[in-house]
């Protein structure tokens, strides 16, 4: 399978040759220059909207687009520091549309497109919903390799590791754990339970345009887990024939390597009605041992991900969108990590590989744009062997199988004028499929969970007065698991105070279905004891209610923009689940899940950003309370220390990322992670006795200088860059590990890796 991979990474990282024969259409050509100083603009982008049809100013600010079919346009004209433009334009058969742009002088480096609150792409400052994006320019800066190290830099948002043999990782959003978090990509809900327990570092950044981080209740568009929030990662499309290669050689606490390397080709015809975006990676890391004891604190990692992402336009109307990727990882954690798995006093090792793919064609019905039918469905298969045991136990090795399908169409109409300014109405249905397969043989352990799901989905995006929007919606599931229809509205509102002050606020609510399957399993697994979940007759889905409410204050100037928000969240969690001691059974442990008490939490986050074109700055600090209705008894052996407090969940928190120019050719890129005192678990093995830990707090400090080598004077797009920096300068890191084979696996906290040293290069044309 590891040689079948690479061969794809080798193939796929091969140039395509695209052509499209000449038609006799129209042509659009014209200059892009400032405003003020009617000098040219290098760069600029500019396509017609509702196409792929679009190109690039050169030197010049000239630009030229060929093949155009017969029709009337909006062009749209973008470029950083500046107002995007656009422009009606008419183009006629065999004749030239000649226009020149204007462009007024505004840092836009916010105004990002976001497609997650509304399901439909709109720029950031337009959405009632409050979306949150990390973007490839961030990752970069951050020397974030994946998705899981990405995410950190939200507010009110931790990825944390809760597994010193595996290295298993979970997000939290709003103090809530990882289930409660609705993870897509491109938008559809195809990552399982099984999938998303090492998911997060399944996506490298090498494949990853943004990813769109929506808090809150968002059961109304996207069905079931989306609670806390939704993380959407949207996957890079061409735009234009480049080619990308990087590396990256790191070394945990300076002597354990961990290397990266990454390769990425677009591919666009002449006439940008086809376009391929193909991607590879390959990462290689050693296991880290923190104390010296011999078991590890990392894992070590083999992981490949290869993949695609393609468009063709039919027509002007029309667009076919293909995606494919394979990933495939080699995982391991414990101690003698030169015998085989069951020859160890402890492993955790896993071996997953994953297929994902997906189709989603778009038709406009009218030459306006302004009604458009989606049809889509998104496939994933994961194949996972593992070997969860202790003490040199033949009987911990399992299989598990996992397919879920996502399948769906909707219908959308804007009305322009009809009430108020502007409304993009929206309706649609979506079914889910979710089967798995997860065994223990050797005890007789066997999980056969089949999960169906139909969703109902409506939305009017109503856009009231240039002072008032209002977004709407409403979704209807039935859950294969639960008896009664499942009912979730949103309402969020948006007023546009004055130029620089906007306010929203979101009432909306949410669901979590239940599963028999749950990672956390694993550990109790290790320690001997083989447990199984099942779902008592009467049990009801997980509900909560949310709010939140923010001002966003920006001032946008001649090359500038500064600005910050205040929000304030509010979550309400009904009948959470809870697992109650039915026995044993051939040796197997019966847990079964049934509703117990809820849960609150409410706090409030502060970002603040400034942004020029030569350096950028942004930073967030998340104040939270997270609480449990009733005490919860998390100790059997020590019941006095049942405590309302979630665990693993600190009260403060926050980061910062900043990129400065120091040079033309020299960029600083300084990151931070802070992350406050919270209460620990601390479970008898290594210790006598159960304990109730509080953490210190930690501050983790990363810095990373890259020098740009030109291949021409565009530095930026060709070139040559390298890059030398530290993460975790001040080794900011847990120091009180346990150890042995008798240890609490669990007890693991703070920064995920220690002080690390890098180095990494980046070829790109």
């Amino acid at each position: 399978m590891k040689r079948l991979l690479l061969l794809c990474f080798l193939v796929l990282s091969t140039h395509v040759a695209f052509g499209m024969q000449d038609e006799k259409m129209g042509k659009v050509k014209g200059r892009v220059v400032d405003a003020k100083s009617n000098n040219p603009i290098e760069l600029a982008s500019v396509v017609l909207i509702g196409t792929e049809l679009g190109a690039t100013t050169d030197e010049d600010g000239a630009f030229e687009i060929n093949n155009v079919p017969e029709a009337s346009y909006v062009l749209q004209v973008q470029f950083v520091g500046y107002n995007v433009q656009k422009q009606k334009i008419d183009v006629f058969e065999n004749s030239v549309a000649e226009v020149v742009v204007k462009l007024s002088g505004v840092s836009v480096m916010s105004e990002k497109l976001v497609v997650t609150g509304t399901r439909s792409e709109k720029f950031k400052r337009d959405v009632p919903v409050i979306v949150n994006v990390v973007d490839s320019k961030m990752m970069e800066v951050t020397q974030s390799l994946n998705l899981a190290e990405g995410l950190n830099y939200q507010p009110a948002v931790r990825v944390e590791n809760n597994c010193q043999n595996c290295g298993f990782n979970q997000v939290r959003m709003n103090g809530l754990e990882g289930p409660y978090s609705q993870i897509l990509v491109n938008s559809r809900p195809i990552i399982s339970a099984l999938a998303g327990v090492y998911g997060l570092e399944h996506f490298p950044s090498i494949m990853i345009d943004r990813v769109e981080v929506a808090r809150g209740g968002g059961s109304a568009l996207y069905g079931g887990n989306a609670i806390a929030g939704t993380i959407n990662i949207i996957t890079k499309t061409p735009h234009e024939n480049s080619f990308e290669m990087s590396t990256n050689t790191a070394y945990i606490d300076g002597e354990i390597p961990d290397n990266q390397v990454n390769m990425a080709s677009s591919l666009v015809s002449d006439n940008r009605t086809l376009g391929m975006f193909l991607f590879g990676n390959y990462r290689d890391r050693n296991h880290y041992d923190a104390n010296g004891d011999g078991y590890s604190e990392l894992a070590e990692l083999e992981d490949i991900a290869v993949g695609l992402r393609g468009f063709y336009l039919p027509s002007d109307l029309s667009r076919l969108e293909a995606e494919f990727h394979v990933s495939y990882e080699d995982r391991r954690g414990g101690n003698d990590f030169d015998l085989e798995p069951h020859q160890a006093d402890v492993t955790e090792a896993t071996q997953h590989t994953g297929l994902n793919g997906s189709v989603n064609y778009e038709q406009y019905l009218s030459s306006d744009y302004l009604s458009k039918v989606a049809v889509y469905a998104s496939l994933r298969h994961t194949d996972r062997d593992s070997y969860y045991g202790s003490g040199e136990d033949p009987n911990a090795y399992g299989q598990s199988e996992d397919l879920v399908f996502v399948g769906g169409a909707h219908y959308s109409k804007t009305f322009d004028g009809l009430w108020g300014e502007k409304s993009e109405f929206i309706f649609g249905a979506e079914t889910q499929y979710n089967e798995l397969e997860d065994s223990q043989p050797a005890y007789e352990r066997y999980i056969d969970q089949y999960i169906r799901q139909y969703g109902f989905f409506v939305q009017d995006d109503w856009k009231v007065s240039q002072m008032l929007s209002l977004l709407l919606g409403a979704r209807v599931d039935k859950h294969s698991e639960i008896d009664n229809l499942i009912f979730n509205p949103r309402l969020s509102l948006m007023v546009n105070i004055s130029p620089e002050l906007q306010f929203r606020s979101t009432v909306a609510t949410g669901f979590r279905a239940p599963q028999t399957f749950d990672e956390d399993l694993h550990i109790e697994g290790v320690g001997g004891n083989q447990q199984i979940i099942q779902n008592a007759d009467d049990l009801k889905e997980e509900r909560s209610l949310s709010w939140s409410s923010s001002f966003d204050y920006t001032v946008r100037g001649i090359g500038y923009e500064w600005g910050f928000t205040l929000e304030g969240f509010y979550t309400k969690l009904y009948d959470a689940f809870s697992l109650e001691d039915m026995g044993t059974s051939n040796g197997v442990q019966i847990l079964e899940r049934h509703n117990a008490d809820g849960a609150t939490v409410f706090g409030g986050t502060l970002e603040g950003r400034y942004l020029k074109p030569y350096w950028q700055f942004q930073a967030g600090l998340t104040v939270q309370s997270s609480k449990y209705d009733n005490p919860v008894e998390w100790s059997e052996e020590k019941p006095e220390l049942a405590t309302d407090e979630f665990l693993h969940t600190p009260s403060v928190y926050g980061y910062f990322q900043s990129s400065w120019d120091v040079l033309p050719t020299v960029t600083l890129g300084l990151s931070g992670i802070y992350t406050g005192t919270m209460k620990l678990a601390h479970y008898a093995g290594y210790i006598a006795e159960d304990r109730l830990e509080e953490s210190d707090p930690f501050f983790e400090l990363n810095a990373k200088l890259t020098y740009h080598f030109a291949f021409h004077e565009n530095f930026s797009h060709e070139g040559f860059d390298v890059s030398l920096g530290v993460q975790n300068i001040f080794n900011s890191y847990q120091d009180d590990f346990d150890k042995g084979a008798d240890r609490d696996a669990g007890y693991i906290y703070g920064p995920a890796r220690p002080r690390t040293f890098f180095v990494a290069t980046k070829l790109h044309f």
